[in-house]
């Protein structure tokens, strides 16, 4: 496991804390007076907008690798997860719909952006909860959405790829629908695997954010892997088992 060993300075930080707050601040006054106008494709332009904005002010770099396909309705986007970072990085590519749980929705910035993504929110240990959520998606993928979930559950260092939960897998096979699996990868200076955007453990929220804003030539890869129809799976545990392994061979 490697970390970032080069760090900006602290004035490079602090500029970057002060951006960061004006890009925050500017953004929630313009949801204030225009969001009861936004229509849903002004939210997703805004959303997507505001997201590389902030990609740019922090100085962090997408990659995009694999082959991005052309549909993505009626399409489950499952991705590993590594930090509070991975749904702006998706938003700047994609505009899914996604499934987070519940604590996102009072998280600074992100918070804010997941709930004008009109994301739903899970309590992953109410299997009513889960229940519900999977009558959602299934709807909302019947009608054409894009949805997109972390499967691990939990956050990673993003080093390796845990287990994918299947219960959300039930979704896609009820709306006969296709699973695309995205993997990220954070690179210090776009040459070694660096933990330092990682939410994982006992990793506070603050800490990390600092940890991004301290970080030098953060590079993100995110790689399109082979798209999966539901169709070809018997149940959701070899569905969630054949899209993990699809995101494990990213690090191979």
């Amino acid at each position: 496991m490697q970390d970032s060993r080069q760090r900006v300075n602290f004035i490079t930080a602090i500029w970057r804390v002060i951006k960061l707050t004006w890009h925050f601040t500017l953004g929630l006054l313009r949801l204030c007076v225009f969001n009861k106008f936004y229509t849903e494709a002004d939210k997703e332009a805004f959303v997507q907008s505001w997201s590389n904005k902030l990609l740019k002010l922090l100085d962090i770099r997408v990659i995009i690798q694999g082959e991005k396909p052309t549909r993505f309705n009626n399409t489950l986007l499952v991705a590993n997860h590594i930090s509070w970072l991975d749904i702006l990085i998706i938003f700047t590519v994609l505009k899914p719909r996604f499934v987070a749980k519940k604590e996102i929705a009072s998280w600074p910035i992100v918070g804010m952006i997941a709930k004008l993504g009109d994301t739903i929110f899970i309590e992953r240990e109410n299997k009513r909860s889960i229940t519900h959520v999977n009558v959602l998606i299934t709807k909302a993928l019947q009608a054409g959405s894009c949805i997109a979930v972390f499967p691990e559950g939990k956050t990673s260092l993003g080093v390796s790829v845990e287990p994918f939960k299947s219960s959300l897998f039930d979704s896609v096979l009820h709306s006969n629908g296709q699973v695309l699996p995205i993997a990220l990868q954070y690179l210090d200076n776009a040459t070694s695997i660096t933990t330092r955007p990682s939410f994982a453990g006992d990793t506070t929220l603050l800490r990390s954010i600092w940890n991004v804003l301290t970080c030098y030539k953060l590079t993100v890869n995110i790689s399109f892997e082979q798209t999966l129809p539901a169709y070809q799976f018997l149940d959701r545990n070899s569905l969630a088992v054949a899209s993990r392994q699809e995101i494990i061979k990213h690090w191979l």
